[in-house]
């Protein structure tokens, strides 16, 4: 068993020195290797991220320093180590001070020295990922406690937001986008402009046409709320994106421009099924639309398996509500006020509200819930 259970890269078109490594580290961690930098490239890509790259200086075609400032892209948080002989110890020493490299070792170096660098560079990988992680947590945790509250508050503007976060979930894990929170947080916050319209604007009883004018009107004043946050530029530019007829003509960052393009289609998607049941003909809908992004995003979605498409609807007593189960309809009391939307998984604070309204009689005794069927 490896000490470390972290994988790394190396990188060195020499073979013998490959081997080399690959007994010296045995038993220290899982390690894959590549014999030219564009070969270690395309593994980061496919096969990435990795703890640690260590890539060899003199390579033909790509020197040391231009491949590993190319991974830094890829695989920000991986340690890169830089093998490198006294001939070219200048220029790795400007890739150090640049921030480039975690580390570099002069040739010819022992086993013990490599062993050392390389775990010295796992737990720096675990130290940026864990930090980033409880930030990304906390981020997302702090703003889904917003959107909750926003919710209860004024639901319908917020009846498409559970819905519209996981699809947009699926449509970019299909495609491999990364990374996810800012897709997360884009859908999360994206319906928060609809609190600004008037109530008509936000009426159930709103025709197709009306209701993409105001998504649009909506999300454009989301995107400017989103901007004034510190380090959520990228998400409100996401959510200002898909509202744009063609995302690739307003946008270079192909990163960007596909988390905005998964967004708006699965707006879309979440729109036409609040009124249609006919999968098929949603997604033959959705193949209509203009845009290359858009067109990648919507066959993204044709493959993939949505939970609600295998439920049926049953009635669930009030009482019996529990987290995470999905309204099958909008849910309204007798009188007509809405309390929560149809494909939102129920909250906490949306069961306690529901609750509360079913003691006065203000709801049937049973709501619509979508379950997976039992099996036979």
């Amino acid at each position: 068993m490896n000490k470390y259970s972290e994988t790394i890269l190396c990188i060195d078109d020499e073979m013998s020195a490959l081997n080399s490594i690959k007994r010296s580290l045995r038993g220290l961690c899982e390690i894959e290797f590549a014999d030219s930098a564009e070969t270690g490239l395309e593994y980061i890509e496919h096969s990435g991220p990795y703890a640690v790259i260590i890539s060899d200086m003199m390579m033909p075609g790509m020197n040391g320093v231009d491949f590993l400032k190319k991974t830094r892209s890829a695989s920000p948080d991986s340690a890169r180590i830089m093998l490198t002989g006294n001939s070219d110890q200048s220029s790795t020493i400007d890739a150090l001070n640049k921030g480039d490299l975690f580390r570099f070792l002069k040739k010819p170096y022992s086993n013990e020295e490599l062993a050392t660098a390389i775990e010295s560079g796992i737990k720096q990988y675990r130290l940026a990922t864990a930090e980033k992680d409880l930030l990304q947590r906390t981020l997302k945790g702090s703003v889904q406690a917003l959107v909750d509250l926003l919710s209860i508050a004024d639901p319908l503007a917020f009846r498409m937001s559970g819905r519209l976060k996981e699809v947009t979930k699926q449509i970019c894990m299909s495609q491999k986008l990364q990374p996810m929170w800012l897709a997360d947080i884009a859908a999360m916050l994206a319906p928060v402009g609809y609190a600004t319209l008037s109530l008509d604007y936000k009426s159930l009883d709103t025709d197709d046409k009306e209701e993409q004018i105001s998504m649009k009107e909506a999300w454009k004043v989301s995107s400017q709320i989103v901007s004034r946050i510190p380090r959520l530029e990228k998400v409100a530019r996401i959510i200002e994106l898909a509202t744009a007829d063609d995302i690739e003509k307003h946008e270079k960052s192909a990163q960007i421009g596909s988390i905005a393009a998964a967004l708006k289609m699965a707006y879309h998607y979440t729109r036409i099924r609040r009124v249609s049941i006919d999968n098929s003909e949603t997604l033959q809908e959705l193949a209509e639309y203009s845009g290359k992004m858009e067109q990648k995003a919507a066959i993204a979605l044709s493959h993939i398996d949505l939970p609600e498409d295998h439920c049926v609807v049953e009635e669930i007593l009030v009482d019996e509500i529990k987290e995470g189960m999905i309204f099958a309809k909008d849910i309204q009391t007798k009188d007509g006020l809405f309390l929560a939307p149809n494909g939102v998984a129920a909250s906490s604070a949306i069961i306690s509200k529901i609750v509360n309204f079913g003691k006065v009689k203000r709801l049937p005794s049973t709501l619509p819930i979508l379950v997976k069927p039992a099996l036979a």
